[in-house]
């Protein structure tokens, strides 16, 4: 069984830094995952199972209307390594198009009120005396429902049931095994949340704008995630709808940044609270914002002026937006070297320093050894001393405040 070649895939390829990272990027079981080419079994079995187990919940209990969506790395465009892991939100449509409203905001979560009668009747169970869905009941109601399904669902052919098919005590996850090529075997996970679209409504203590995205997009929707402590607003749509308009440069950048993180040999002890990608999304997000800032431009109006006078004129933002068929291969993979040191100056920076994530909202404990053994292989790999050393805090645990999946 095996879920993650990275582990005991080779990492020292010697001192020529753009064959390193070259091999990194697009080594097969290590580099970029294409969920369109010999990946895309894998990814529509996936969601074919997902979907007859949706149907089933929905069976179940016709209120909850649950509709099935792709997020994370698969969705965005920077999946790497294996097709092993997919994250998925189960959206509960029968809360949505006013059936429940956003009442009041606390410190990392929201206080959700059931509008519609008929089905603050049928759930009054989960509810308290004036609507409010309580998170902790119904939590326990829909993941209960969830568990119910998947007892019912046939594997057909492709899948087989793996240890602990279903775990909800600390993390909400479905373990499949693969059966068929490519990769017969393969120990696959699926992140399973049940989230809730709001219709024009933004936490008032997320940020506010960005050159990063315009304002009625930031705006239009915001997803909260159930969780057992509450209902978490999740700034995932706004993520997604960046990461698509990205760059190739900042794009692979983060992906190597990622790729990197995956091969660092964290002891077992440090292995539960290693660098996570989150972080260094964020740190992207931050270190794009920053670049755009210097040429005094938003996102859309970097884009809209390649597309005006050409990727091969443009000097905008050091090089990303130049399109690769313009450049020799090396000069994008020196562009893609330099982007992941600014990524990782901002990881000792922004995101680690006490500062919130980029949007405002989540909460992350960045560990400084966990993050000094990561950013020391990528002075090995990538020829640099520049970050050896992230920046001293007060403890270990160099916290930020904020909340989101």
């Amino acid at each position: 069984m095996h879920s993650d070649y990275t582990r005991s895939f080779s990492y020292r390829f010697g001192g020529n830094v753009l064959k390193t990272i070259d091999q990194l990027l697009f080594a097969e079981g290590l580099g970029v995952c294409d969920m369109n080419g010999k990946n895309a079994v894998i990814s529509r079995e996936v969601h074919k199972f997902l979907t007859s187990v949706a149907e089933s919940m929905n069976a179940i209990d016709p209120h909850l209307g649950i509709r099935l969506c792709l997020g994370g790395s698969s969705i965005e465009g920077t999946k790497t390594g294996l097709c092993d892991e997919f994250d998925y939100r189960f959206h509960i449509t029968g809360l949505q198009r006013g059936n429940s409203s956003v009442v009041k905001e606390l410190l990392h979560s929201v206080q959700l009120k059931i509008n519609a009668k008929h089905i603050a009747l049928k759930w009054k169970a989960h509810c308290d005396e004036d609507s409010n869905l309580l998170a902790r009941p119904y939590y326990d109601y829909v993941y209960g429902i969830l568990y119910q399904a998947l007892a019912k669902v046939k594997l057909y052919k492709t899948f087989r049931k793996r240890p602990f098919y279903f775990k909800s005590v600390v993390n909400e996850q479905i373990h499949l095994e693969w059966v068929g090529k490519p990769d017969d075997g393969m120990a696959i996970k699926i992140d399973a949340v049940f989230a809730v679209t709001m219709t024009d409504w933004w936490p008032s203590q997320a940020r506010q704008q960005s050159i990063l995205i315009q304002q009625d997009h930031m705006r239009k929707e915001t997803n909260l995630i159930l969780r057992r402590t509450g209902w978490k607003p999740s700034t995932c749509l706004q993520e997604i709808h960046i990461m698509h308009k990205l760059p190739p440069v900042p794009k692979y950048a983060y992906m190597l940044c990622k790729i990197i993180n995956s091969i660092v040999q964290y002891s077992k002890s440090e292995q539960p609270n290693k660098v996570k990608s989150y972080t260094l999304k964020n740190a992207l997000l931050h270190t794009l914002e920053d670049t755009l800032e210097d040429k005094n431009l938003n996102l859309e109006e970097a884009i809209q002026m390649q597309s005006i006078v050409g990727a091969s004129t443009m000097k905008l933002i050091e090089g990303c937006f130049k399109d690769s068929d313009d450049l020799e291969f090396e000069c994008d993979i020196e562009l893609i070297r330099q982007w992941v040191l600014k990524i990782c100056e901002q990881c000792t920076g922004k995101v680690t320093s006490g500062e919130k994530f980029y949007f405002g909202i989540g909460s992350s404990t960045v560990y400084t050894p966990q993050l000094t053994r990561y950013l020391n292989m990528v002075d090995f790999l990538l020829g640099t001393t520049e970050f050896r050393q992230p920046s001293t805090h007060r403890s270990d645990r160099v916290s930020s405040v904020v909340y989101s999946i």
